[in-house]
């Protein structure tokens, strides 16, 4: 069995139609390194963040569920910079390249920045 074969398995990635070998190297790398970082270890216990549902808005790219994640508890690492997101959206399925979507409404400002105090 070739490395295309075994990693293609591994991640659950098939060739399209017409597709070139690059084009397919290309997905399934990025598919495999997806699959990686999803794997739950003991560092991922100590990120801030929670998964609140897995029925989010469709993804723009593959059109299925995005999970929709938040902050555990906001840290000082978000109040330090001048806008964090409250809550995102990750899709989960290892053939779409698209990992973390984000929307406006969900965005927090820490800072107002105001014109006047920019100068010219």
């Amino acid at each position: 069995m070739t490395l295309f074969a075994e990693l293609s398995a591994a991640a659950q990635v098939e060739p399209e139609p017409g597709e070139t070998g690059p084009q397919f190297a290309r997905r399934l790398a990025h598919a495999v390194n997806k699959a990686c970082n999803r794997n739950e270890g003991p560092d991922m216990s100590k990120r801030n963040r929670r998964i609140v549902d897995h029925d989010g808005p469709a993804c723009p790219r593959c059109r299925r569920p995005l999970q929709v994640r938040e902050h555990v508890e906001i840290t000082q690492r978000e109040l330090a910079r001048s806008a964090y997101y409250r809550r995102w959206f990750y899709c989960s399925y290892p053939d779409c390249r698209t990992t973390t979507v984000m929307f406006d409404e969900d965005r927090v400002s820490n800072r107002k920045c105001n014109l006047e105090e920019r100068g010219p």
